[in-house]
């Protein structure tokens, strides 16, 4: 941050929690010097070339049953994203993180999907005007289970439903969601 961004680092420095950071350095990473981010908590089934070929700029979509959850159409997951350097989608995530309004927010949790996660994706995206530059991964590729099924799967309840979802993806996110104790 001190050779790229310095005049950032008051801003990282001002979020009350560390995902905040965690999250504001990976779009940071991404539009400096390009590349795949994807969380500690994906399992990889099939090589993701197939999906990342011949784009700029892709965003894994989480599974509809979490937007339904919040009462939203969807939801662009910041859990696996590729971009190559200088992409202007990052640009504009950064200028939206470094000028939003997320302060006024008081549940901790909603705070951070707003200010740096999930839902300020949405945000930049449904605002940004070149959406053919951004690929938005369907979930059944890279996210096909959703929260409740993975927490199944973790205790070995498997279904088929949930075994044909997994054959026919290339990762599965396990949102394990470690984050979210540092906002209790």
């Amino acid at each position: 941050m001190a050779s790229d961004f310095q005049h950032l680092i008051p801003l990282f420095h001002s979020f009350p929690f560390d995902v905040q950071r965690w999250d504001f350095v990976r779009y940071l990473i991404l539009y400096r010097f390009g590349g795949l981010y994807v969380d500690l908590d994906y399992e990889c089934m099939e090589p993701l070339d197939t999906l990342l070929w011949n784009t700029s700029c892709c965003l894994g979509m989480e599974p509809a049953s979490h937007a339904t959850r919040n009462n939203i159409s969807h939801i662009i997951g910041n859990a696996m994203m590729a971009s190559v350097p200088g992409h202007d989608f990052f640009a504009r995530v950064i200028k939206d993180i470094s000028t939003g309004d997320w302060r006024k927010i008081m549940h901790k949790g909603t705070m951070v999907m707003k200010s740096t996660g999930p839902f300020m994706l949405n945000r930049v995206y449904e605002a940004y005007e070149k959406k053919e530059d951004v690929t938005l991964l369907p979930a059944e590729l890279v996210a096909p289970l959703s929260l409740e099924e993975v927490r199944n799967l973790i205790a070995g309840n498997e279904t088929a439903e949930m075994e044909n979802k997994v054959e026919k993806a290339f990762a599965i996110h396990y949102f394990l969601g470690s984050w979210f104790s540092q906002t209790d």
